[in-house]
């Protein structure tokens, strides 16, 4: 095809001795005085002969040079004028660049003529003629309308009248009135004109009945080879079929055209396109640029500069790209789209998003469906910071997904990625593998890089495992090392697959596949940090250390290394190391623009700023005020939605005294879409000093659910504290023991747990109308309480107000309600009677078992072999001595239950005291001592609670022990029990100071006690040290 096109010749030579011939004839006429008919029969010939240049000449010296002194002067000067205005109406239809405007000129010159000649209106011929010649000017269209009509008025069937009025109804858009004139053209004249089939042709196609107009362009060519029209036609037709065959045919059609008609701009503009499919980029830019010359048709031009656009951009060269892409656009900017898109591509490259925007803005206009500028304006909206085109692009990647699209789910999953969407975003990736799947028939071969992104996704939407399983699931896949990028891509796969398994907590697996990937890789520093990072969890200081170390022994000025470095010295509050290694990467970059790195400088800023107000400093604290808002300024001019630069702003203006001002700054921050947990945890101290307590206990809640860490039991105490100066003394009483079973050596925890369940007891002492059952339990947790205090002011000076704290708790315990102090009355009274039973009947029953002994033993021996004399003996004599110590035994006993009961009926002061003591020995003797309780320093409170509820059982069991005393010593005399009574005495008053001791020696490991009620906040405040993280 190209060899056809470069053999035929862009220009027509005219020959030299044929036009030295004309002028000799025209001299030759001009001197014989030949009359006009004899020079159009002449021109004629010439016409016929393809000499249309000595045609025209001819005729243009007839006009002027020929005879006039003869009767049919006028008419033949008429017919003249006709023909020669005919011939310049062909050529300007058959040539629509930019010499079309001449002919036009020409032919108006020429109508002129004629109208001044004042021809009769009847003239049919000058009718005809000046019709087809009003017919290339737009604005006399009616007139020329006007014309045909007279001649149809005057000859109904007239072809070329006919055929002129089927041109304007085409053009006035009017396609069927137009076919219907084509069709009855035939009708009477079926060898008519062969245009008239290319024009019923044309009409359907417009009508869309592409069948009809494939037969009518095939019977013009069947009777005419050599119609252009029809060539193009037909060649518009196949390249619509968009196969293959269809198109080598279309292009065969274009070259047959080409070679009737080298400048026709349209052959030349589709044969352009077709070498940009063929890379023949530089056969392509002469031919659109002969075609750009040849038309004067702003939209050919349009697509011409287009052509030689894309061919420039397809050899990268932007500059000359974006050039006639303008071009192509300044020529026809509202009906041509395809240079838009281009236009657009270029303004992406130069990064003017924004005019790129308005270029897509104007395809879409014209093509509201072009996929492609849907997606690319898509892209564009969602790659801004502004949430709101996010949703806009998330609509027009829908509006642009079709059944065979997976890049436009592959955009939406992107989108609703930035919106942290997991799971529409994973749906996304969903559909676009189902589409990719069905497209290259296959099951299992998906992108690396699609499962790769997928996995991620899972681990965003806290699904680690399944995530695992779609690594796996890649990494088993056919491996294709011809793909682009296929080893590192496969490296990501497996550096995540060890991510995960760190996320699942399988540590040892995770540390297996990071030595793998370092001895394959050694110089892939991730691996290094990453098992730094795990060692510094497990608070392996030194191994995370190493790990960050041996990261800059292989590159010294990575800034991975140095940034984790400087934290790592950072937390561990050597703030010179993490400064040098923070200046490492800021002498590396002499201006930092790393905004995380700003943000680790503003963060050392707020330590200094700490230790300034510690020591009182007040100028060193305004430096470090400024110095650390300065840097957080620089942040948010680089990133204004960069929260951890706001967040330290807000501990800024916290430090200075500004509450307010950061309160504010905190909500923004906590209000905001992404995730800052440092921000909320803030913001609910700030409320906290506000006395703001139900906003910050809403926010402390919110920070332990976001992140719930093992070692925030400091947050918890601060809950605490919310919670119980609203009065929830209960829930204040949960968190701290859920601080204890953290931070079980804490003394602040315990004194505040001791504060809280002290206010829980004292409470429900003061309640009216509160049932036995909880008055002992309050009862029970006051000398929790008390202990506690007791412990804590023999252990910690800092807490000196812990003496004064036991000694609320037992004057609150020496004055209990009325029914508490008579329901100990009570049960001293049941348990005297039951010692005084006990007593009585035990003789009885050890009598019986004495005398029921020696017949056991006859029975015994009866049934057994004989033993030795002596050792028979033996047993007899210990048989005996046993029944006879058991009844001096118990009347030692009656004799001290006696003295008791005689105690017990003395005064009421006596009886009180007495009770008292009854009661706290009931309490406080349970079945396990209060040495093994010291021992176990992780028992729960609520066993400590429950332990005055069991002193009242265990009572029972306490003459059992008495008895055992009266077995081992049966001859004690009446003045050792009296002696006895005595110390009992004696030890009555000084039995509760023993327990508070023994409670003070045990409370370091009893937790808090049990359940709480609620009630207004003690005046006792709990400790509180804001700490900003």
């Amino acid at each position: 095809m190209e060899s056809r096109i470069a053999s035929v010749s862009n220009n027509r030579q005219p020959n030299e001795e044929d036009s030295s011939g004309v002028k000799e004839l025209i001299n030759t006429f001009s001197k014989r005085r030949v009359k006009l008919r004899e020079w159009i029969e002449k021109a004629s010939t010439f016409y016929m002969e393809g000499k249309y240049d000595d045609f025209e000449e001819l005729l243009e010296n007839a006009i002027t040079r020929g005879s006039k002194s003869y009767v049919d002067y006028k008419n033949d000067l008429l017919r003249t004028h006709m023909i020669l205005a005919a011939h310049f109406v062909r050529l300007a239809y058959s040539d629509p660049g930019n010499r079309r405007a001449a002919w036009q000129e020409k032919v108006a010159t020429l109508l002129t003529a004629v109208d001044n000649m004042q021809v009769a209106a009847g003239e049919m011929l000058h009718l005809l003629c000046r019709g087809f010649a009003l017919m290339l000017i737009n604005l006399r269209l009616p007139e020329a309308d006007n014309c045909f009509v007279a001649v149809l008025r005057q000859t109904p069937n007239d072809v070329h009248a006919l055929l002129g009025r089927g041109c304007l109804a085409y053009n006035r858009q009017e396609y069927r009135v137009a076919l219907g004139y084509f069709k009855h053209i035939l009708l009477h004249y079926p060898q008519g004109p062969l245009d008239v089939r290319v024009g019923i042709a044309h009409c359907f196609l417009k009508l869309d009945d592409l069948d009809s107009a494939r037969r009518a362009f095939e019977l013009a060519l069947v009777n005419n080879g050599r119609c252009l029209n029809a060539l193009l036609g037909m060649a518009q037709l196949k390249l619509n079929e968009r196969t293959l065959p269809a198109n080598q045919e279309a292009i065969n059609l274009l070259c047959a055209a080409y070679e009737l008609n080298q400048r026709h701009p349209l052959v030349l503009s589709w044969l352009a396109g077709h070498l940009y499919y063929q890379r023949d980029y530089e056969t392509l830019r002469v031919m659109a640029g002969n075609a750009y010359v040849a038309t004067d048709s702003e939209q050919l031009k349009a697509q011409n500069c287009f052509q030689i656009a894309r061919g420039f951009h397809a050899q990268l060269n932007y500059a000359q790209a974006f050039a006639f892409y303008g071009r192509a656009v300044g020529h026809c900017p509202a009906e041509f789209a395809p240079p838009h898109l281009g236009l657009a591509q270029m303004y992406v490259r130069r990064g003017q998003l924004d005019k790129a925007e308005n270029s897509l803005r104007a395809l879409l206009k014209m093509l509201p469906q072009q996929p492609q500028a849907l997606r690319m304006l898509a892209t564009l909206f969602a790659q801004t910071d502004a949430e709101g085109k996010w949703d806009m692009a998330i609509h027009l990647f829908k509006k642009a997904a079709s059944e065979d699209d997976f890049d436009s789910w592959l955009g939406l999953a992107a989108t609703y990625e930035r919106k942290q969407l997991w799971s529409e975003a994973l749906e996304s990736y969903d559909h676009a593998v189902r589409i990719y799947q069905r497209l290259h028939n296959t099951v299992h071969d998906v992108p690396l890089i699609w499962l790769n992104n997928m996995a991620a996704l899972q681990m965003h939407a806290g699904r680690p495992k399944a995530a695992l399983q779609t690594l796996d699931k890649a990494l088993s896949m056919t491996p294709d090392a011809t793909q682009e990028h296929y080893e590192s891509n496969l490296l990501t796969l497996r550096f995540n697959r060890a991510r995960v398994l760190e996320e699942l907590h399988l540590v040892e697996q995770a540390e297996n596949s990071y030595q793998q990937l370092i001895l394959e890789y050694p110089n892939y520093y991730d691996c290094y940090l990453r098992l730094g990072v795990m060692a510094q969890k497990r608070n392996q200081l030194n191994v995370a250390k190493e790990k960050y170390q041996a990261v800059l022994q292989l590159d010294r000025e990575n800034e991975a290394a140095n940034i984790y470095l400087g934290n790592y010295h950072f937390r561990q509050g050597n703030l010179e190391l993490a400064m040098y290694h923070y200046n490492v990467i800021i002498q590396r970059n002499s201006e930092v623009e790393d905004s995380y790195m700003l943000v680790a400088l503003g963060n050392v800023g707020l330590i200094n700023l700490q230790r300034a107000i510690d020591e009182g400093d007040q100028g060193m604290t305004k430096h470090q005020v400024q110095n650390a808002l300065q840097i957080y300024r620089k942040v948010l001019e680089q990133n204004q939605r960069n929260l951890w630069a706001a967040n330290g702003i807000g501990v800024a203006l916290s430090c200075s005294g500004y509450l307010s001002d950061a309160e504010t700054i905190f909500k923004q921050i906590t209000e905001s879409p992404k995730r800052c947990p440092e921000a909320v945890l803030n913001s609910a101290h700030v409320a906290l000093e506000l006395e703001h307590y139900v906003e910050a206990i809403e926010l402390y809640n919110q920070y332990l659910k976001e992140l719930p860490a093992t070692n925030c039991f400091l947050v918890m105490q601060l809950l605490a504290k919310s919670l119980f100066q609203v009065g929830r003394i209960k829930e204040a009483k949960e968190w701290l023991q859920k601080a204890r079973h953290v931070a079980p050596h804490n003394r602040n925890l315990l004194y505040n747990l001791a504060i809280v369940i002290k206010q829980e007891g004292s409470d429900s002492f003061g309640m009216s109308g509160t049932n036995l059952v909880e008055l002992q339990r309050a009862e029970g947790v006051l000398k929790l309480a008390q202990g506690f205090f007791s412990f804590l002011g023999q252990q910690e000076e800092s807490l000196s107000s812990s003496k004064n704290q036991a000694d609320l708790c037992r004057q609150i315990l020496e004055n209990p309600p009325a029914e508490l102090k008579s329901f100990r009355i009570q049960q001293n009274q049941k348990i005297m009677k039951k010692l005084e039973k006990k007593a009585t009947t035990k003789p009885k029953k050890l009598d019986e078992e004495a005398a029921a002994k020696p017949k056991q033993l006859d029975e015994e021996s009866s049934t057994k072999p004989k033993m030795p004399d002596e050792e028979a003996a033996a047993k007899l004599k210990k048989s005996d001595r046993e029944p006879s110590a058991k009844p001096k035994m118990s009347d030692t006993e009656q004799k001290k239950f006696e003295e008791r009961s005689t105690k017990h009926n003395k005064s009421d002061k006596g009886s009180s005291t007495q009770s008292q003591k009854l009661n706290e020995e009931a309490a406080t003797k349970p079945k396990k001592s209060d040495e093994e309780a010291a021992t176990k320093p992780k028992k729960s409170d609520e066993e400590a609670v429950t332990k005055p509820k069991k002193s009242d059982e265990e009572a029972d069991t306490k003459p059992k022990k008495s008895d055992e005393e009266a077995v081992t010593k049966p001859k004690r005399s009446e003045k050792e029990s009296s002696a006895k009574s005595k110390k009992s005495d004696t030890e009555s008053s000084t039995k509760p100071k023993k327990l508070d001791e023994e409670l003070s020696d045990n409370c370091g490991a009893l937790g808090a006690g049990c359940g709480a009620r609620t009630a207004p906040p003690n005046a006792y405040d709990l400790t509180f040290d804001v700490i900003f993280g």
